[in-house]
């Protein structure tokens, strides 16, 4: 059974604000955001579904702009455009 949305509300006010501030300073330093998340909820005694919600309750959850989610696409153009490049100048040179 799953709980409700909400429910993460047993957890001391200051384990909540604390964990959220952690998440906000270091989050950068993973991979992603649902990976500090994680790490981070497990330093605080937290699971990570309770720290996104928390943060996504307070507006505080990351989210991807639309010119970084333009810049991920050019730059994967680019990437498969390189690979195809490379893979010529390597048929050329066998």
């Amino acid at each position: 059974m799953t709980r409700p949305r909400g429910v993460a509300s047993q957890y001391e006010p200051s384990i909540r604000e604390g964990a959220m501030e952690d998440f906000d300073a270091h989050w950068r330093k993973y991979s992603s955001p649902s990976a500090a998340a994680k790490m981070i909820g497990r330093k605080w005694g937290i699971g990570r579904t309770t720290l996104t919600e928390w943060l996504q309750d307070e507006g505080r959850w990351p989210r991807a702009t639309l010119a970084q989610v333009r810049q991920l696409k050019q730059l994967e153009e680019e990437n498969d455009r390189l690979k195809k490049q490379l893979a010529e100048l390597l048929e050329r040179h066998q």
